[in-house]
């Protein structure tokens, strides 16, 4: 799969609008901010625009060619070449992942990721449920896949992207998650 996100970025000029999510922007305006992770950072328009709202950011992805082009849209952050699977960063007050096929075994590793109260931020495009891939964690099975210690809240709410890679995509899922933890 990283070979396949290396070869997309290496393809083109800009992948990517270059703006924030507007269902990200949506979400986490007026949160409290304080020291987020973004999974799959692409270009970088995320963290620059989580940066700007006062949160310490951290971005991960398995292209070296997205990971540079995040440095230069957001030259604060600490950024990481490689997957959530296999990077061990610490924890945060609040983990993104915008689009990104996180394995369905993910959430044990999403618990350990959040500090106590943190937040999941997990958006998708919706598929109908034939098209869904199974194999990963998403909006539709994040119950089933993530345990019964989560308080789960799953809104469906349109796109306005007229440009980039993803522009035909209409509709998204913004799950929100906060594990209860142990000793909490």
């Amino acid at each position: 799969m990283s070979q396949h996100f290396e070869e997309l970025y290496a393809s083109k000029e800009q992948v990517w609008s270059g703006n924030p999510n507007e269902n990200l922007v949506a979400t986490v305006t007026g949160w409290e901010p304080g020291t987020a992770l973004d999974i799959g950072c692409g270009e970088g328009a995320d963290l620059a625009w989580l940066h700007e709202q006062g949160w310490q950011v951290t971005g991960i992805d398995p292209s070296p060619t997205a990971v540079q082009r995040a440095g230069k849209a957001c030259p604060e952050a600490s950024l990481h070449v490689g997957t959530f699977e296999e990077l061990d960063l610490g924890t945060f007050d609040l983990v993104v992942a915008c689009y990104v096929p996180l394995a369905k075994d993910a959430g044990e590793k999403l618990k350990a990721s959040l500090n106590p109260g943190g937040t999941l931020v997990l958006l998708h495009h919706e598929f109908p449920e034939h098209q869904a891939p199974e194999d990963y964690l998403m909006p539709h099975n994040a119950r089933e896949l993530l345990g019964e210690d989560w308080e789960i809240s799953v809104e469906k709410k349109a796109r306005h992207v007229s440009e980039g890679h993803g522009k035909h995509h209409k509709d998204d899922l913004v799950l929100k998650a906060q594990c209860a933890q142990d000793g909490a």
